[in-house]
């Protein structure tokens, strides 16, 4: 019975993803729309508490009251633009570094693993983050973000060095292990991507969370 319910798992994905890969051929790799980090709405006009500026008062006050709070007003965007800035270079760093691990460790286990369906789930991720990550690439170039990966392989490299280490049923055991504990992390990331501000960041993140549920599904199933 386990051995139906993953290959139909494994059937199911592989049709999601062939679907998904039609609708990106039609919609284009890196979403749709321009990131506004912020807008008109977000700038505070910069007046005073009773709307406007009491009679009589002195002139070089108010123009130092107004040249402040356009200050301020001008501060307090640029820390606007700065987070959301600096959260979409940290949703592609992570994404790309989840991958990453996913990828590498999947290789090792196609050629070192003996059980069928381990194996099959290891080519489906392969051919999955691959896709993945060429639009990654596309978005990162979009924001000039840099995945620098000799610094992503030396976060990784203890992961991949234990699964190198390991044969047979041990070697499926941690692989197993790694990879639900990877797509957890990598769907708790996306879903929070889904909620960007970034509109290409958020295109990307809900283009591609189904297929991360999707694997941690089937690799749950594995598990038990």
């Amino acid at each position: 019975m386990k051995k139906v319910i993953i290959g139909a798992l494994l059937i199911g994905a592989s049709y999601t993803i062939v679907s998904c890969s039609a609708s990106r051929s039609a919609t284009g790799p890196s979403g749709t729309g321009t990131p506004g980090f912020g807008s008109a709405s977000n700038v505070s006009a910069g007046r005073s508490a009773d709307g406007g500026t009491s009679t009589g008062a002195n002139p070089a006050t108010v123009s130092g009251s107004i040249a402040n709070n356009s200050s301020n007003s001008k501060d307090s965007l640029s820390k606007k633009v700065d987070a959301s800035t600096n959260k979409t270079i940290q949703f592609i760093t992570l994404a790309s570094l989840t991958s990453y691990v996913a990828v590498e460790t999947s290789k090792i286990v196609q050629q070192n693993a003996q059980n069928t369906y381990v194996k099959t789930f290891a080519a489906l991720v392969l051919s999955d983050h691959i896709k993945a990550d060429a639009d990654l690439k596309t978005l990162a170039d979009t924001k000039n973000v840099s995945l620098d990966s000799t610094a992503t392989n030396r976060d990784s490299s203890d992961k991949i060095k234990q699964l190198s280490a390991v044969k047979g049923e041990e070697l499926e055991s941690i692989y197993i292990q790694m990879m639900i504990k990877n797509h957890e992390q990598a769907v708790g990331l996306f879903e929070e991507g889904e909620g960007s501000n970034d509109p290409e960041v958020k295109a990307y993140a809900k283009r591609y969370l189904p297929m991360l549920k999707s694997h941690l599904k089937i690799v749950s199933a594995l598990h038990k």
